[in-house]
């Protein structure tokens, strides 16, 4: 593959990264505690030496994708009526157990079971 070719697909794979990134942000859009994710791409510098291609620049410039984060903005509270309805304001999360360990989340969506648990949507304590 030439140097056209593979540069062009960097970037065609960064612009499917962001893309991804950007649609996953949108399906959850509406899930309480859900905190947006972000890409972040650099260049990759090749300098080429011993060549003329290409013309005009003697540095081939990659896409890189360097991470992805979560947003750490808070989202709009929302009153909802229900008493056992939470919402975090700065940093913090909430626990609750799960087959697979104790596990964090900011959705704040819970209940009261008829034996006193309260658990979350999942049905976790």
């Amino acid at each position: 593959m030439d140097n056209t070719s593979t540069i062009a697909l960097s970037r065609l794979t960064a612009t499917q990264r962001a893309v991804d990134v950007i649609s996953g942000n949108i399906a959850n859009a509406s899930t309480p505690g859900y905190r947006a994710e972000r890409v972040l791409f650099t260049d990759w510098l090749s300098p080429q030496r011993g060549t003329s291609i290409p013309r005009g620049d003697r540095t081939l410039a990659y896409v890189q994708d360097r991470a992805t984060w979560r947003e750490a903005a808070e989202g709009t509270l929302t009153h909802t009526g229900n008493p056992l309805d939470l919402a975090l304001s700065g940093d913090g999360y909430f626990t609750v157990r799960t087959d697979a360990g104790t596990r964090l989340t900011r959705a704040g969506r819970f209940t009261l079971q008829n034996d006193g648990a309260i658990t979350d949507a999942a049905g976790h304590p």
